[in-house]
């Protein structure tokens, strides 16, 4: 990781060497990082930035929202949600946590306050699942729908299947804009 803007909307650069340069609006600050005051403003953006590279290196996403909470992958549709605060050392390991599916989170009732359930929920909602089209194969047509559209137009898949083409416009088969997706030709079969 490079530069990272914290939530205090410091960005933060850490440069060879170890200097650390700091910007906020218009002000840059470059300093070693001995030189940050424990409790300063440059002091929690380079913790919150340490933080973010610890769980990039641990493959764990943080739930926004209450980031006490952390989701391990642990399968396409399946995570484990660990509270980090119930983890009392290392000799016991984690403490409280809980394996989620994908359905699961979907289902879960959100008038009941789980937070398992919801940094579950929240972390599935961040990475969707693999659409159909993703799969398309060059030469295939598919009927998708696109952003606001109602009805579903036939599109091309071409370039080994990355990008679908129609009438002169093409579009990258992993675009958010794709909302939903079938194959038409060749059919498929029941």
């Amino acid at each position: 990781m490079n530069d990272f803007t914290a939530s205090n909307g410091i960005t933060v650069f850490v440069r060879e060497g170890g200097t650390v340069q700091f910007q906020h609006g218009t002000r840059v600050e470059s300093c070693g990082i001995l030189q940050i005051m424990p409790g300063s403003e440059w002091w929690e953006a380079l913790r919150e930035f340490f933080q973010v590279e610890a769980d990039e290196r641990l493959g764990r996403w943080r739930w926004p929202e209450n980031p006490d909470y952390v989701v391990y992958p642990v399968g396409d549709d399946v995570v484990d949600v660990l509270r980090e605060s119930s983890v009392s050392d290392s000799t016991r390991g984690p403490g409280r946590q809980a394996s989620i599916t994908r359905a699961d989170a979907a289902a879960w009732d959100s008038e009941v306050s789980q937070n398992f359930y919801r940094a579950a929920r929240a972390y599935f909602d961040a990475h969707p699942g693999p659409k159909p089209w993703h799969d398309a194969v060059e030469g295939e047509v598919w009927a998708l729908t696109l952003g606001d559209d109602t009805e579903p137009r036939g599109w091309m898949a071409e370039g080994d299947g990355t990008r679908f083409w129609r009438g002169g416009h093409s579009i990258d088969r992993l675009s958010g804009s794709i909302s939903a997706g079938r194959r038409i030709w060749p059919e498929v079969s029941a």
